[in-house]
């Protein structure tokens, strides 16, 4: 499943695969200009779903939220 991800963002011009250079079996990706303007995008709109669901928790669930992101930073 994993490799038909990567080819739909490369068939998009998402991200490019490179080789290693020691192993023909490995390759690494790099987003390209549009995909990591489309990842940042995509952390914006997250970030602003959390901050509006959360966002209405009583004190008690902004404190755990506020701890949570403490062990996860």
């Amino acid at each position: 499943m994993t490799s038909q991800v990567i080819r739909a963002l490369e068939k998009r011009g998402l991200v490019v695969r490179h080789a290693h250079p020691q192993d023909g079996r490995a390759f690494s990706l790099r987003a390209t200009t549009a995909g990591a303007k489309l990842a940042n995008r995509a952390i914006g709109a997250v970030e602003g779903v959390d901050k509006e669901f959360f966002g209405r928790l009583p004190d008690a669930g902004k404190r755990l939220s506020r701890d949570l992101n403490r062990l996860v930073p």
